[in-house]
């Protein structure tokens, strides 16, 4: 699933200033928020972190930093009652990694009995990622 599509959003350029991000909320503006502010929340409900676990190759330094400025990022859900966690465990096209589910659950240990709207619980996508 990607997380950053929205058809219901025109294409529009963000302007783009010394770290701030103006403009509409476009996919472009959206990415240069999360870059610089790991609290925004995009029109999926997802912060950073999200966005950061979710990716091909997630950047472990990136993460551990998204952690550092903004721990409560781990406890943030979607609007399909995900947090980051579920998404990090939930790798379809690349190997989970141990070290990031080790940082996500030690900010936010509840996230392992946290369901999603799916009742999809992360306690057991924890189990069926490490057999």
């Amino acid at each position: 699933m990607d997380i950053l599509q929205n058809d219901n959003i025109k294409d529009q350029t963000a302007i783009v200033s010394e770290g701030n991000c103006l403009g509409f909320r476009t996919e472009e503006e959206t990415k240069c928020n999360i870059a610089n502010d790991p609290a925004f929340v995009d029109w999926y409900g997802n912060v950073a972190l999200h966005h950061s676990v979710v990716t091909e190759h997630p950047d472990i330094v990136r993460i551990k930093d998204l952690l550092r400025n903004y721990p409560d990022g781990a406890k943030v859900k979607n609007q399909f009652g995900r947090i980051p966690l579920h998404y990090a465990l939930d790798r379809k096209s690349s190997k989970v990694s141990i070290e990031i589910v080790k940082l996500l659950l030690s900010v936010h240990p509840k996230g392992a009995s946290e369901p999603d709207k799916e009742g999809n619980l992360n306690i057991i996508l924890i189990l069926f990622s490490f057999i």
